[in-house]
This record gives structure tokens, sequence and C-alpha cells, in this order.
């Protein structure tokens, strides 16, 4: 055995405590979703009705762990976060867990009014946006057809059409100069 079992002492602590877990769970059923740094020396920190907590990442996982094998969440990683979604078995569990009526739901479930500062990701509409897109000549950089290339390049049809009449036009001369007269 080890130092740390003779002594009685855990290396880890797997146990959360209480308030930490009822932090938790509220949070994630006020917002529907969590998001956590794959980092144990970090604190997560959460909000709720306007007063800050700390819990220990390494509950937060724990907690998160336990409800996946559950089923009450779907887990996505991604660039060294962790997001936890709740899905409607978590929500219902939590419901009976929070003693909440069946009408509260969390507000990743809620529709947004119109103007409302949550959609802060809605650009406004650009003028002329309609138009994107559509082939109508946009986009393709400064100095107009050319792009920023100068007008060097393929050109625009105008200019190749131009080019091929130029070709056709010479080959016509070298067939006229390299025939000999017939008398």
């Amino acid at each position: 055995p080890s130092m740390a079992q003779v002594l009685g002492v855990r290396q880890h602590q797997s146990m959360v405590p209480k308030k930490n877990r009822d932090d938790v769970y509220r949070f994630l059923f006020t917002e529907g979703v969590i998001a956590c740094q794959k980092n144990r020396s970090l604190k997560w920190e959460g909000v709720l009705g306007g007063k800050k907590f700390q819990v220990p990442v390494h509950q937060v996982w724990y907690l998160m762990r336990s409800f996946k094998s559950r089923g009450y969440i779907k887990e996505q990683f991604a660039w060294r976060h962790f997001y936890w979604f709740l899905n409607q078995e978590g929500i219902n569990y939590l419901r009976q867990y929070l003693h909440l009526p069946d009408s509260v739901v969390p507000n990743s479930m809620k529709r947004g009014k119109e103007g409302d500062e949550r959609q802060f990701e809605r650009r406004p509409q650009r003028p002329g946006g309609d138009e994107r897109g559509r082939g109508r000549g946009r986009g393709r950089g400064f100095g107009g057809r050319g792009g920023d290339r100068g007008g060097r390049g393929r050109g625009s049809y105008g200019e190749r059409s131009q080019y091929q009449e130029g070709g056709e036009q010479r080959e016509q001369q070298e067939g006229a100069e390299g025939e000999a007269p017939t008398e």
C-alpha cells in the first residue's frame, strides 16, 4: 500500500460537495450548456442570479461524466474545451432534482425575441446584401474586373474575344503572304 493509503488520505477527491453539485446543476439547468477548459489546475466559474461562484474543474468533470453515463447530456470536445449540452432526459431529471415546475425551461430552449441582447452573433444586414453570391460582378477585389492583378491574367470576356479576333486576322494575313501569286 502507498503512504497515502496507510494514512487514509485520498490522492484526489472524487466526491463533490453538495453545495458545488447544486450550483453546477442549477447553472446547467438555467443555461442548458456548460463549457469547461481541459485544465485540472483551474477553477470553473459560473454566475447564478448575479452571484459568481467557483468550482474546481475536476468536480465539474465528475458530475458531467455521471450525467453522460446516464444519457442526460451530449458531450463535445474542441480546442481544449469540453462542451456539455443538456438533452430532454437531463432536463426532466434536473427538474425533479431541483423541484421545478414543468413550465420552467433552460435558456437554450427559449425562443429569443427580436432585439434580444442574447442574439449578439447576428450581424445587421449589409446594404445590397441580397445581391451577394448571384454572379453580379461584386466581390472581385479592387480595380475592376482584373481584381488586384492590375488587369493581368486571363482578363475579361471582352479582352479574350478581342485577342481571338486578332489571332484570326493574323492567321489570314500570314496565309495571304505565304501564298504564291497566281498569274
